[in-house]
């Protein structure tokens, strides 16, 4: 029998999309989750987060600061918007005893924004970017990881606060990255699910290299929604 999973709406967010489709923001100094109100050209207004890291005190950055990072790291002069981020349970990181969870957004939450639109941001609070149980003066200093997990639906969000009933867990000998291959279909056995995820894993392996075509990316991606369809969720974690 496998778990189901639902769509729900919320609160306006933006991350700053770097250079992958996959992201990674460890090891990148420190890390602040703005909440700001977006004022557009033409006169509307969004309120919102924006998340940026950077090696000096970001949290610091001033109104006219923020939207020139937001500005200087648009990918075509676009960033992507999320309504809402959200923390999930699993997959679990190494440092569960400081209650760290990992961030994740709904597709359905996400919205990309022309930054040339932007007429002016006023910021309104700031947060650190990591969720877990750290010294208040490391608090914005990125002790693991500010991935934020963005290609999921809410209903596999929804399945990722709950315990899966196998996992295979992969670990990179040469970084330390890993990839998570979390069962929530209880007619799947270990065995099979090494068999399913090893596909997963080899295309993976393509797309990391940077050196894949459109064929092999399609690829990827029906291997990726395939086993979703099975209820398995796979995800890449950077650095943790």
């Amino acid at each position: 029998m496998k778990r189901s999973i639902k769509n729900e709406f919320g609160i306006l967010i933006i991350f700053i999309v770097l250079a992958t489709p996959f992201l990674s923001l460890c090891d990148i100094g420190s890390c602040a989750r703005f909440k700001i109100n977006i004022v557009f050209d033409d006169g509307n207004s969004l309120a919102g987060y924006i998340q940026l890291c950077g090696y000096d005190a970001v949290k610091f950055l001033s109104e006219d600061e923020i939207l020139q990072r937001m500005k200087h790291r648009a990918i075509s002069d676009s960033i992507t918007v999320y309504k809402k981020i959200q923390t999930i349970n699993y997959p679990m990181c190494g440092a569960k005893h400081w209650g760290w969870k990992f961030s994740a957004v709904a597709n359905e939450d996400k919205i990309t924004i022309d930054v040339n639109r932007i007429s002016k941001i006023q910021k309104l609070s700031v947060s650190r970017c990591e969720h877990g149980n750290f010294e208040e003066d490391d608090a914005y200093l990125i002790n693991f990881t500010a991935q934020i997990i963005d290609d999921l639906s809410q209903q596999e969000i929804d399945l990722l606060q709950t315990k899966p009933y196998s996992q295979l867990i992969v670990k990179d000998p040469h970084t330390w990255d890993k990839d998570f291959c979390l069962n929530y279909n209880e007619d799947i056995d270990e065995e099979q699910l090494k068999q399913l995820c090893s596909l997963y894993l080899e295309d993976e392996k393509i797309l990391l290299s940077k050196e894949f075509s459109d064929l092999q990316e399609q690829h990827y991606s029906e291997t990726v929604k395939n086993l979703r369809d099975m209820s398995i969720i796979v995800i890449h974690i950077y650095g943790d």
